[in-house]
């Protein structure tokens, strides 16, 4: 995900890299994630690493656009998060790699359409939103794309089995977010639910929190920050065995 990668900021502003920093001497640190990745995609590669790494612990960034990339009908339709590259989606109780947008010969073979046509469609779409984009919960296909990540989710859960999964959801409305809770608390992970509040109570005070509109948004290294320090808080009690604060069981 875009927040994770830190695309935008100096590798040594990443929250990533400051959280393993202040525990250095508690853990070592991986982090794993890609620009647009959907609860799918990280559930597969949470499946993929877990042996190699075999954690004690895991903290799951969650996004507002993950039930749009849980979704086929959404993800071929959204405008904000318009995506031309294959993608594996869970239908029917299988994966099944789809191309949400363009033929599937293109989006699978050439470089310059994968480039191209989500730059013309940021000029076609300019300033518009489809159905999908207004975060309407009440719409049918909000409530499918939270059933399809439920069934995603029993697959993590499958991998992690007891260890510990602190959740954290940015971005998005406070609708969105609880639902996201919802599913995480469904399936025994456990809840970071301060870190928006504390970009919310930093922006107030005036500290730029997200990056600049011409490189895309997302956080500044101030926001990294901020979100290092509330994980920290959290993890470190867990680590030691003591019960971790900011943290809904």
């Amino acid at each position: 995900q875009k927040y994770n990668e830190s695309e935008k900021v100096s590798i040594r502003y990443s929250d990533r890299l400051l959280v393993s920093q202040k525990l250095k001497k508690m853990a070592e640190v991986f982090a794993y994630g890609g620009a647009g990745y959907g609860t799918l995609q990280e559930a597969l590669l949470i499946r993929e690493c877990w042996d190699d790494i075999k954690p004690d612990l895991v903290i799951w960034q969650w996004c507002e656009n993950d039930l749009c990339n849980n979704s086929y009908d959404m993800d071929s339709r959204t405008i904000w998060n318009f995506n031309t590259y294959p993608r594996p989606f869970f239908e029917n109780g299988a994966l099944i790699v789809r191309y949400p947008r363009g033929p599937a010969f293109l989006s699978g073979n050439s470089a310059l359409w994968l480039s191209l046509v989500p730059r013309v469609a940021q000029l076609v779409y300019r300033g518009r939103e489809s159905a999908v984009d207004t975060k309407d919960m009440t719409m049918p296909c909000m409530k499918e794309a939270l059933d399809t990540t439920d069934k995603i989710l029993e697959l993590a859960e499958a991998t992690v089995g007891q260890v510990p999964v602190y959740v954290f959801v940015v971005a998005g409305p406070g609708e969105l977010r609880e639902s996201l809770y919802r599913l995480a608390e469904k399936h025994r992970f456990r809840l970071v639910k301060n870190v928006m509040e504390d970009i919310a109570e930093s922006q107030m005070k005036g500290v730029p929190i997200g990056g600049h509109a011409s490189v895309g948004g997302h956080w500044s290294d101030e926001g990294h920050r901020i979100v290092a320090e509330r994980l920290v808080r959290v993890v470190e009690p867990a680590l030691s065995g003591s019960k971790p604060a900011g943290t809904k069981d």
